[in-house]
């Protein structure tokens, strides 16, 4: 009976030790953000003029990340784009972002849609916004569908510019109703 409380004593101390581990990963102060936020706006100009504003349900900032320092918007964001007469020109929702500070590079996930002032929409489930080349592109499926219910896909992807104005697509397909 002993030698059986002893192995069992043995192997309740060699199965905690790993635990102690996976918990002092999950609890490690560089696991959390220095910055958590709810119902934020996020205003982006240039020249005084703005040319995007970003809202979010809850941003978490992981700036202190040297390697890679990154904001996440694990609730999703709605992007309003403004052209040089501050007149909406895009809008861009989606379930899920991350920001990477360094390259200015915003990626979004689950269920992305853009729609422009031309009455098209985008549908994606993964897209990438490059702020410095102000484009937007994915090598995933896309769908456009325009006023008139006409339909475009991309299955190799899509690249834009930023207002959604002008585009192009990889391996294009779809019906596309002409008016007279």
């Amino acid at each position: 009976m002993k030698k059986i409380i002893i192995i069992l004593v043995f192997f309740g101390f060699t199965a905690c030790k790993n635990d102690i581990e996976v918990v002092n990963k999950l609890t490690a102060v560089s696991n959390l953000p220095e910055l958590k936020a709810e119902n934020i706006e996020i205003t982006y100009s240039d020249s005084g003029f703005v040319k995007l504003i970003t809202l979010a349900p809850l941003l978490e900032s992981y700036s202190k990340n040297e390697k890679k320092p990154y904001t996440e918007f694990k609730k999703g964001i709605k992007s309003t784009f403004y052209n040089k007469f501050q007149k909406i020109t895009s809008e861009m929702t989606a379930k899920y972002a991350i920001y990477i500070q360094k390259e200015n590079l915003w990626e979004l996930k689950n269920n992305v849609v853009i729609k422009n002032l031309n009455g098209e929409t985008l549908t994606t489930e993964h897209l990438f916004f490059d702020e410095n080349k102000e484009i937007i592109y994915t090598k995933e499926f896309v769908l456009i569908i325009d006023v008139n219910g006409s339909r475009i896909t991309g299955k190799g992807g899509f690249e834009s510019n930023m207002d959604f104005t002008k585009y192009r697509f990889i391996d294009v397909s779809g019906k596309y109703n002409f008016n007279n």
